[in-house]
């Protein structure tokens, strides 16, 4: 048992000890009591928000109570009734507190500070406390695999740290099969944080270097600023599959620009190609001098990339013909093509042109093993480049033509006696069309009949006046099939006053040129056929001689004289009643004469003669 001389003699230290002033402080990092490492993780650039709470567990007030952090980056310690110094009552407390981010280096890999709260009471006794707390500050990738992409945790795997020009951090085993893919980076480095103030801070980029292909730079880290992420302008290619990568300083000087690489997004992406398709927009044959109408489409089946058209050419067999020339090339009739240069094509789309050329029977042909049908083969090739990738492509496609020879036809026409004809004779003609198209028919809408004094419609019906008989008027048109012949005949009456057609082919001098034309259309081709044939029509002109002898051994006024007379056809048209006299006497009976047959008249007369008959 205390005795009371002993609590006597302890009273004053008693009393003493609980009049003095006395603080406790706890503090909190983002609501953790971290007292001990290692304390919350938090990502660099993320808020760091400490709590102070002050309380005075005496008996006496506190004056003057100030709050500090001996590693909170100059974080202001804010507290009620302001930042200044406050008092606490016996049993009070109040709660401060300051706010900062978090950052990350290689050598700030655990963050501790230790806060301390002071104060004293009227006496000027000194109160106080501290209370340490910690963190974790990490780097944390903002990419999240999805679908086929494959997320490269740098720091995660090495800490990333790039200190200068030369350092690489790897190999990282991966598994990233060949391919072409968009690469996302995220970089970090500390300086808006700490203050950073040199405008110098250059070359803070990186690289992924792979066995097969390399990745272009990151962006520069700005020096005031300490995250950078984004997309790079142009496509990773790999050509073979990957089991590691390595991550390289990027910068071209030997300088210290140190870089944290945190991550590399890898999505995979469709290269642009080039798909051609030509069609043939024609429909029926061809044939001989016809216009041939393509429509190509251009195709991109990239969701990833959009293409430019560096080359489109035509070619069915007589050489490239470019359809992107403006103007237009040589040998093409028309072209939408070239409308609107360069051509590119956005991703999943396509573009549609066209263009035409004359095609012919004899015209060359490409080759293609896909277009074996048509006689002719058109090929047209198309060329193209990824926007961003920078990959080439080519595509081609053949449109199979075939073309038939114009149609055509023969007129022939044939008199049907030879002739020659007096005037007044009814001339009789025969008239052949013969079809030389072996795939088309072919319909005759005019027959024109011209002997020099103006066309006479042979198909009219009823009969023209200016023809004798005709039985070419049976329709209005003709149709000939296929290799097929049309006959037909028909007469006029030839006279003297008959003009006269002429034509090359019937160059007689001094005869009658008859000529027949005809003129038609393909029923298939629409094209248009004609063809004309001609006669000499030999006119006769009779003509007679006539001679007329005395007797050699006849005396004049001295007994009978006897007369020989010759008439003679001297033309080529036989004479008919041919007679010989004179102005004495008619002798003879009526003859016919063939071309120069002649006629011989003897004739007596009685004298006195005196020789003047």
């Amino acid at each position: 048992m205390t005795s009371f001389d002993d609590l006597e003699d302890a009273l004053p230290g008693l009393i003493n000890e609980i009049c003095m002033p006395a603080l406790h402080i706890e503090k909190a990092t983002n609501g953790q009591d971290a007292d001990t490492p290692t304390g919350p993780t938090i990502d660099a650039g993320d808020p760091v928000t400490w709590t102070y709470v002050v309380s005075n567990p005496s008996a006496v007030t506190v004056h003057d109570i100030t709050v500090t952090d001996d590693n909170n980056d100059g974080a202001t310690i804010s507290c009620p009734g302001g930042n200044g110094s406050f008092d606490l009552a016996p049993g009070a407390s109040v709660e401060c507190s300051a706010s900062s981010i978090s950052w990350y280096a290689h050598d700030h890999t655990q963050h501790a500070n230790t806060a301390t709260a002071v104060g004293h009471d009227s006496e000027s006794n000194q109160a106080s406390d501290t209370d340490p707390s910690h963190y974790v500050p990490t780097l944390t990738c903002p990419f999240t695999a999805s679908g086929d992409s494959i997320v490269i945790d740098i720091f995660g795997a090495t800490g990333g740290y790039l200190r200068q020009a030369g350092d690489s951090l790897g190999p990282i085993a991966v598994a990233v099969p060949a391919g072409t893919y968009e690469v996302k980076w995220a970089s970090y480095d500390a300086h808006a944080v700490k203050g950073e103030t040199n405008p110098g801070q250059t070359e803070e980029v990186w690289y992924l270097d792979f066995a097969t292909g390399e990745s272009t730079d990151t962006a520069d880290l700005a020096w005031n600023a300490d995250h950078a992420s984004g997309t790079l302008g142009s496509y990773l290619e790999l050509t073979g599959a990957e089991t590691a990568v390595t991550v390289r300083h990027g910068a071209d000087s030997p300088s210290v620009n140190s870089i944290y690489a945190i991550c590399a997004e890898l999505d995979p992406i469709s290269p642009a190609t080039i798909d051609v398709t030509k069609t043939l927009l024609n429909s029926g044959d061809l044939y001989d001098g016809d216009e041939a109408y393509f429509e190509v489409v251009i195709t991109n089946p990239s969701d990833d990339e959009t293409l430019e058209v560096t080359s489109l050419t035509e070619n069915i067999g007589g050489g490239d013909i470019d359809l992107l020339a403006t103007p237009n090339a040589p040998g093409l009739e028309s072209n939408t093509c070239n409308d609107a240069l360069p051509i590119t094509v956005g991703t999943d789309s396509s573009v549609t042109c066209q263009f035409s050329i004359i095609v012919t029977s004899g015209m060359t042909s490409a080759t293609d093993d896909r277009c074996t049908v048509g006689d002719k083969v058109d090929v047209v090739t198309g060329e193209g480049l990824g926007s961003k990738t920078g990959t080439t492509s080519q595509d081609d496609d053949c449109a199979e033509l075939s073309i038939s020879p114009a149609p055509d036809i023969v007129v022939s026409k044939t008199q049907q006696e030879p002739g020659p004809f007096l005037p007044g004779t009814e001339v009789f003609f025969d008239v052949t069309i013969d079809n030389n198209s072996a795939t088309e028919a072919i319909t005759i809408t005019d027959l024109v009949e011209d002997f020099g004094s103006g066309d006479v419609d042979l198909l009219a019906d009823p009969m023209d006046p200016a023809l004798a008989s005709n039985t070419c008027n049976t329709n209005p048109s003709i149709s000939i099939g296929a290799e097929g012949q049309f006959d037909c005949s028909f007469s006029i009456i030839v006279d003297g006053a008959t003009s006269s057609a002429t034509h090359d082919e019937c160059p007689t001098p001094g005869s009658l040129v008859d000529v027949v034309s005809a003129a038609g259309t393909g029923d298939e081709s629409g094209a248009t056929v004609g063809d004309d044939d001609c006669e000499d029509i030999d006119l006769a002109s009779p003509s007679i001689a006539v001679t007329k002898t005395v007797d050699p051994g006849a005396v004049i006024g001295k007994g009978d004289v006897t007369w020989t007379i010759v008439v003679t056809n001297d033309g080529t048209y036989p004479l008919m009643d041919v007679r010989a006299f004179d102005l004495m006497s008619w002798s003879g009976d009526a003859a016919s004469l063939d071309g120069c047959e002649a006629l011989y008249v003897d004739a007596a007369r009685t004298a006195p003669y005196d020789g003047g008959e």
